[in-house]
């Protein structure tokens, strides 16, 4: 009888425990903005497209390296930046482990000129993290429309050579850009 009381205000603790944390958490959650830098960082997103459009204009391939570097790194364990990381003589990075030493160079050159850019901007203000899905945010945006403009008369332009397909004559294989999407 004393151990099913013992287990029971155990029961009880835990069930106590576990709403106090619950409350707790709650009370501490995070509201993503968009503007949350707009007061600590007021170029935050200036910096960001100058940044991202001369590098996508030098290196077209940038957007897809960004957003390959933004999935290694969100994916495994949450968008935390440990991608940029560099080993030490003590530790290997998550940038130099054997999955990831296939990354293209210009996701990582990108983030790294918008990053200090940022801290000439604004020390210590902007997170790494921030500066990753912000920049590959806006390149598939500034790739989206760049995509959606040269292919909007594509029923008419026959020069367009990714309507010049063999099998499909004439015909874009990606009908969504075809309706009025949101971009």
């Amino acid at each position: 009888m004393a151990e099913q009381s013992q287990l029971n205000n155990l029961t009880i603790t835990i069930i106590i425990l576990c709403f106090t944390f619950q409350s707790l958490s709650s009370a501490a959650e995070s509201h993503l903005t968009i503007d949350f830098y707009s007061k600590s960082c007021l170029k935050f997103l200036d910096i960001i497209r100058e940044t991202i459009t001369n590098k996508q204009i030098s290196t077209p391939t940038t957007a897809a390296a960004t957003l390959r570097l933004f999935f290694h790194d969100c994916f495994p364990n949450g968008c935390d930046a440990s991608v940029l990381v560099s080993s030490t003589t003590f530790n290997t990075a998550k940038r130099d482990s054997s999955i990831n030493l296939s990354l293209p160079g210009d996701g990582f050159d990108v983030v790294i000129r918008a990053k200090t850019a940022l801290e000439l901007a604004c020390p210590n203000t902007v997170s790494c993290s921030d500066t990753i899905a912000v920049a590959v945010r806006d390149l598939l945006v500034t790739v989206a429309v760049a995509l959606k403009k040269a292919c909007s008369n594509y029923k008419n332009d026959p020069t367009i050579s990714v309507f010049n397909d063999v099998m499909t004559p004439n015909k874009f294989d990606n009908m969504y850009l075809q309706t009025n999407s949101i971009i």
